[in-house]
């Protein structure tokens, strides 16, 4: 939404509103956003406190209104190399900003964020410490954060290159970083070498439905896994690392059944490629280390989906009810229903369905239980589920229009999931009597279950009285219910 532009008199800044709020690490050079709030239609400007450069030190620049009136000033600063540098936490570091009105009255303010200039021997190594840490594309603002951009082990070493309060910025290499919570990872005292990992041997052995490329490494780095739209080529990006290959080995006849060609490029100084290319659609795969080797499972459809007349027969698989009963975990309906109680209710009419199909059924969470993201995604891949079907009820963020969206969509991430939301869209489009709401990609955590097709379904908007009442009928929930149902059956026949 717009700014509401301040009054013209008093004049002020908003000391809240002011960028840097918290302090940064920065590599020198570096584009760094300066923007605060004020009384508009005045002259903006910020210098620099406590530098030794009388440049910076002493003069002025200016600032620009971002729009006509607005009284939200914003500029860049480039940050000064390390030789400018000159200050301690106590005295400065921090940009003094000044806003003058027509008849030259001043008003000043300091931001609350310090700048600390990175050298190279400032560069720190950490190590990730959880059983998964998410990397995301960027700093988060405010309770908002950045999308998801890589899903990392534990015991993955990552080299700082920035840092803005407690988020750390990792270089993956020249042109990618990496952002994450200090919470997630930790320090490595040891000394760590410049060195690139290398990659020294790569073989691929068959097992039923799922072939193993094992990757032997000199230690832990960061990695993306991509798969290509028609299922047919995987390919694994190795950061830190140097490739020493000279054979890959197909290790039996098992693995030449579905895996074609496996090459490998220095991408560049500090990056690998393994491609690899399929004799088979793949279904879902799995990444990890086992010591410093990388494997990644390549897992192909599951055998009952060869029984055409009814592939669910013998599937398992997991449906999430979204949310839980925690008052402010998922939408609220006008008459105080919370979205975690008509999911549960939603996903038991979907086991019942899917059971009577022949499915095994797993339920991510009990009716009372607070379930993690994190957590479920755990459960699906302990149960190695075939399908991830995750039930949830729509909402409106602040401020945002409640007449311009109704009824349902359906979302997915990975290739390999978009004819599974394809069909059960369709599925909706023919059996809900609703407005259709869309098919989406979305970077969500539950649709980011790399093991197995998965997908996100929001059957209808529980903030809208009419559509309300819908969800919580239980004649509507069946009917939910056996449309997913049937938009499962009809992505299976078709694979």
């Amino acid at each position: 939404s717009p700014e509401i532009a301040l009054p013209l008199e008093p004049l002020q800044i908003v000391l809240d509103s002011i960028q840097p709020a918290l302090d940064i690490k920065a590599l020198p050079q570096e584009p760094i956003l300066l923007r605060f709030k004020g009384t508009p239609q005045c002259r903006a400007e910020y210098r620099l406190k406590n530098w030794k450069s009388k440049e910076w030190k002493n003069r002025w620049r200016p600032m620009f209104e971002n729009s006509s009136s607005s009284g939200v000033y914003e500029s860049f600063l480039t940050i000064p190399p390390p030789e400018e540098q000159n200050y301690t936490p106590e005295t400065g570091g921090s940009v003094v900003f000044r806003l003058t009105n027509s008849i030259g009255k001043k008003v000043q303010a300091f931001s609350p964020g310090y700048f600390e200039i990175l050298k190279p021997e400032d560069f720190v190594w950490y190590e990730t410490q959880a059983e998964e840490t998410v990397l995301r594309t960027g700093p988060g603002a405010g309770s908002e954060q950045m999308g998801y951009d890589l899903f990392l082990p534990k015991g993955v070493k990552l080299k700082q290159n920035g840092q803005i309060g407690k988020e750390l910025r990792f270089h993956l290499s020249s042109a990618i970083s990496g952002w994450t919570d200090l919470k997630n990872v930790k320090k490595i005292r040891e000394p760590v070498s410049e060195l690139r990992a290398v990659l020294e041997s790569v073989k691929a052995k068959g097992l039923k439905r799922r072939t193993l490329l094992r990757c032997a490494l000199s230690g832990k780095v960061p990695y993306r896994v991509h798969v290509s739209n028609d299922l047919k080529t995987v390919s694994v990006l190795f950061f830190k690392t140097l490739s020493n290959l000279d054979r890959i080995r197909y290790e039996d006849d098992l693995s030449l059944k579905t895996v074609g060609t496996i090459q490998w490029i220095q991408a560049n100084e500090e990056t690998v490629e393994i491609l690899c290319d399929l004799k088979e659609k793949l279904w879902g795969y799995e990444a990890r280390y086992e010591d410093d080797r990388f494997v990644l499972e390549l897992i192909f459809s599951p055998p009952p989906i060869q029984n055409r007349q009814n592939p669910l027969s013998q599937l398992k698989v997991v449906v999430d009810p979204g949310h839980s009963l925690e008052m402010g975990d998922g939408a609220i309906s006008p008459q105080g229903i919370l979205e975690g109680e008509i999911n549960y209710a939603i996903a038991l009419r979907l086991k019942e369905s899917l059971e009577s199909m022949g499915s095994k059924v797993i339920l991510t969470r009990r009716k009372n239980e607070l379930v993690s993201l994190q957590e479920r995604a755990r459960r699906a891949k302990t149960e190695r589920a075939d399908l991830y079907i995750s039930i949830h009820a729509n909402a409106l963020p602040d401020g945002a229009n409640p007449f311009e969206r109704h009824g349902f969509s359906v979302f997915y991430f990975h290739p390999f999931s978009f004819d599974f939301a394809r069909s059960v869209h369709a599925a909706y489009k023919q059996r809900i009597p609703l407005s259709d709401d869309g098919l989406y990609y979305g970077n969500l955590a539950v649709c980011r279950i790399p093991q197995m097709p998965a997908i996100l379904t929001e059957s209808a908007y529980l903030i809208h009285p009419e559509e309300e009442e819908l969800l919580s009928s239980e004649d509507f929930q069946r009917s939910l219910a056996q449309t997913i149902t049937e938009g499962a059956l009809d992505f299976l026949k078709s694979w």
